[in-house]
């Protein structure tokens, strides 16, 4: 069951509220621990549907408070998640949104991106197998480079 949705329109030229809006809602809601999570799965999308937006374009970011979660989403006027899972240029971002969100969801035929983190608890083998995914990736990134 979701609780009542806050969104708000940006455009290229105001993209920063979006993180602007992650801190106040960390900060509401005492998720300190889950923002650096949050906000770097956000700004990968971010950085995705920036790659494709125009100077007039807008996108939506909302966010939804959940059951056991929060709901963060970001959607576009066009199919700016359609290639989500298969475009090569966008692979390092996507796995990153993949391995810190616990759910992501490509939406409207590509239009958005939801993006489900569970702030009741980690458990400790969930968090362990994060951790290992997140630093293998990293070390495999560090190498290739």
């Amino acid at each position: 069951m979701k609780n009542d949705i806050t969104a708000i329109k940006v455009s290229k030229s105001n993209i920063y509220q979006i993180e602007r809006m992650i801190e106040d809602i960390c900060d509401k809601y005492n998720l300190h621990n889950y923002f650096g999570l949050i906000s770097t799965s956000v700004a990968n999308a971010v950085f995705i549907a920036l790659r494709s937006i125009t100077e007039e374009e807008q996108l939506t970011f909302s966010f939804t408070q959940c059951i056991g979660g929060m709901s963060f989403a970001l959607q576009g006027e066009s199919k700016i998640f359609a290639n989500f899972n298969s475009n090569d240029n966008n692979q390092s971002l996507e796995t990153i949104i993949k391995m810190l969100s616990n759910e992501v969801y490509v939406f409207e035929e590509g239009k958005g991106l939801e993006m489900i983190f569970y702030v009741n608890g980690i458990e400790p083998v969930q968090l362990l197998n994060r951790q290992k995914r997140f630093k293998s990736y990293f070390c495999k990134t560090l190498v290739n480079n």
